[in-house]
């Protein structure tokens, strides 16, 4: 498997600061959630992620987590022990709470609210090597 890092991503490690919650409810229309800029370029930056490591075939990510006995369920996701778990399957929980946010409005934030979100960052950190150093100008 080729070397990669995770840094595109670890980045916004200080958007799930769990003492900012609100800026995750974003506003509603009864349609869809827009959530601010900041979590735009997120979503952006996993989307370009998978796009650029095929090989991690993370397009598959609800087959990944089901190898991995964990169930696209509300609460089964968050609950997931990460502390061992390969990138391969970290990078699966994340794609698939970016696209649950495509059926299910809200559900992004919901995700980021129970904190999951950052675990699985800071994991994806610790197996580049350590927390990431860059930090971004999230425009809150």
């Amino acid at each position: 498997m080729k070397e990669r890092s995770y840094s595109s991503l670890t980045r916004y490690i200080p958007l799930f600061d769990e003492n900012q919650p609100a800026r995750w409810r974003g506003r509603s229309n009864g349609f869809f959630t827009a959530y601010p800029a900041a979590v735009d370029r997120f979503v952006d930056a996993v989307c370009a992620f998978v796009a650029e490591n095929a090989d991690m075939a993370l397009n598959r990510y609800h087959a990944l987590l089901e190898k991995r006995g964990i169930k696209w369920e509300q609460y089964a996701m968050p609950r997931a022990d990460v502390s061992r778990m390969d990138a391969q399957g970290v990078m699966a929980l994340v794609v698939e709470a970016v696209r649950a946010e495509r059926f299910c409005s809200g559900a992004l934030g919901g995700f980021a609210e129970s904190g999951c979100l950052r675990r699985w960052l800071e994991r994806l950190a610790e197996l580049d090597g350590g927390p990431s150093s860059q930090e971004d100008d999230f425009d809150f």
